[in-house]
């Protein structure tokens, strides 16, 4: 369907879908069969485009589908299906904090000078299922088991193919991420405070 053949094609009258299907696959090593639901008729054009771009040009804008075993290409009304896909994330949600306190010492004496605490959380989870969710189509659904590490998604079958590629590809960035937090301080010190003692800034 990807090889170097490619198809130019200008219908300037109605042309029963069937007969149109039949004209594409004409010259080629490919057979064909559609299901009895398969019927319309096709007005257009299609320019320079492979078997499988104008297969799915013509078929798709009429919620029509298409599967290849071998060299026999199978026409059919374009049915949702359900696909599993492994989510290799613990079941739970992270949260970090962080405390800084810094105190300056004058004159032997250690005074409070300021405090800073920053906190974050993350469910990777809910961003995964955010990720999917906004792949699929208007009737497409999922369902996030936890427990199990699975994504239950039922769509057409290119949306599925492109939530299967998005899964896969989060999960590898997310195994090679390192997250660094970085804090920048601006210190001004009181009258009468000469410098800071940084042996008695103290973090936890």
């Amino acid at each position: 369907l990807d090889g170097q053949r490619r198809v130019s094609l200008t219908v300037s009258r109605p042309m029963p879908l069937r007969d149109l299907l039949l004209l594409l696959v004409n010259g080629t090593p490919l057979s064909l069969v559609y299901d009895d639901a398969v019927d319309g008729v096709f007005l257009g054009e299609l320019k320079d485009l492979t078997m499988r771009q104008a297969l799915e040009a013509v078929l798709f804008a009429r919620s029509l589908d298409y599967d290849l075993v071998g060299t026999l290409v199978r026409v059919f009304p374009r049915r949702a299906s359900t696909r599993l896909l492994d989510v290799n994330y613990l079941n739970l949600r992270r949260k970090s904090g962080r405390e800084v306190q810094s105190a300056a010492s004058v004159d032997g004496r250690r005074s409070f000078v300021s405090e800073l605490s920053t906190s974050s959380e993350g469910d990777r989870f809910d961003e995964l299922g955010k990720g999917v969710q906004a792949l699929l189509s208007a009737s497409g659904r999922m369902h996030m088991d936890r427990a199990a590490g699975l994504v239950q998604v039922t769509d057409f079958a290119d949306r599925l193919d492109l939530v299967s590629v998005y899964v896969e590809a989060v999960q590898m960035r997310a195994m090679r991420q390192v997250r660094i937090n970085a804090d920048v301080f601006e210190v001004a010190l009181p009258d009468g405070v000469p410098a800071i003692d940084w042996k008695a800034v103290a973090l936890r």
